[in-house]
């Protein structure tokens, strides 16, 4: 077992770092914020499951190392880690720091614009790279809408299901797992099919911005006056 690790850390020393790198922000946000055992346990499962799945993914791809956008990647997938533990244990208790939440979020957001850039400008454009890029973003969205669904309802599910749903449509039906043309509005070369993440995304972190006043989740969703509202009927 000793010699299997040492192994795979002569192999993989980025995983290493990675995985010690979330055990820090963990550690960090228990410090800090009172992050309690059920959310550093789903940190501790989302980071193995994250590096096994992207050790696994590059084995099948012969690729020795990760390249320089991978690392971007990489990073910003810590950082869903963190929100994925914040989420977790807002499940639990009911309460978790919102601005710590959206402020991992929105960085996790912002480094969404780089590593794309960083792949085409070092040549090192890839499919591990990019499936690796898509899922980060699909299950920053999930858990994301899971976190929501306690602010505005059940239905924002929906919103962090649909990747799941379109891969689990797509077994029975082939033909939705081939390369979509690029939008007119994505970046070139980008698949067309997950452009819409983008808008997905700021809107779920717009809806964990916590309320200007001490109160329950609850009360952000209370009706606004609009103008609208306040015309007089024709």
């Amino acid at each position: 077992m000793v010699t299997s690790t040492c192994t795979l850390e002569r192999r993989r020393p980025e995983q290493a770092a990675a995985a010690s790198a979330q055990l820090l922000l963990l550690a960090g946000l228990v410090a800090a914020f009172g992050l309690g055992p059920v959310g550093v346990l789903a940190g501790v499962v989302y980071a193995g499951g994250l590096l096994g799945l992207l050790s696994a993914a590059m084995q099948r791809a012969g690729r020795p190392a990760l390249g320089p956008a991978d690392f971007v990647t990489l990073a910003r997938a810590l950082l869903v880690g963190g929100v994925t533990a914040l989420v977790a244990e807002d499940l639990l208790i009911g309460w978790t720091p919102g601005p710590v939440l959206v402020a991992l979020a929105a960085v996790a957001l912002v480094l969404d614009a780089v590593d794309g850039k960083v792949a085409r400008h070092t040549g090192t454009v890839s499919p591990v790279g990019a499936r690796f890029d898509m899922e980060v973003d699909a299950w920053l969205i999930l858990v994301l809408s899971v976190y929501v669904a306690g602010i505005v309802g059940p239905w924002v599910l929906a919103i962090g299901a649909m990747r799941y749903a379109f891969v689990a449509a797509s077994w029975a039906l082939p033909w939705l797992s081939r390369w979509w043309p690029p939008l007119s509005r994505c970046s070139p070369g980008r698949s067309g099919a997950p452009c819409c993440c983008c808008g997905r995304r700021r809107g779920l972190i717009s809806g964990c911005r916590p309320p200007a006043e001490p109160g329950p989740r609850s009360a952000q969703c209370a009706p606004r006056p609009t103008r609208r509202a306040a015309r007089a009927p024709y």
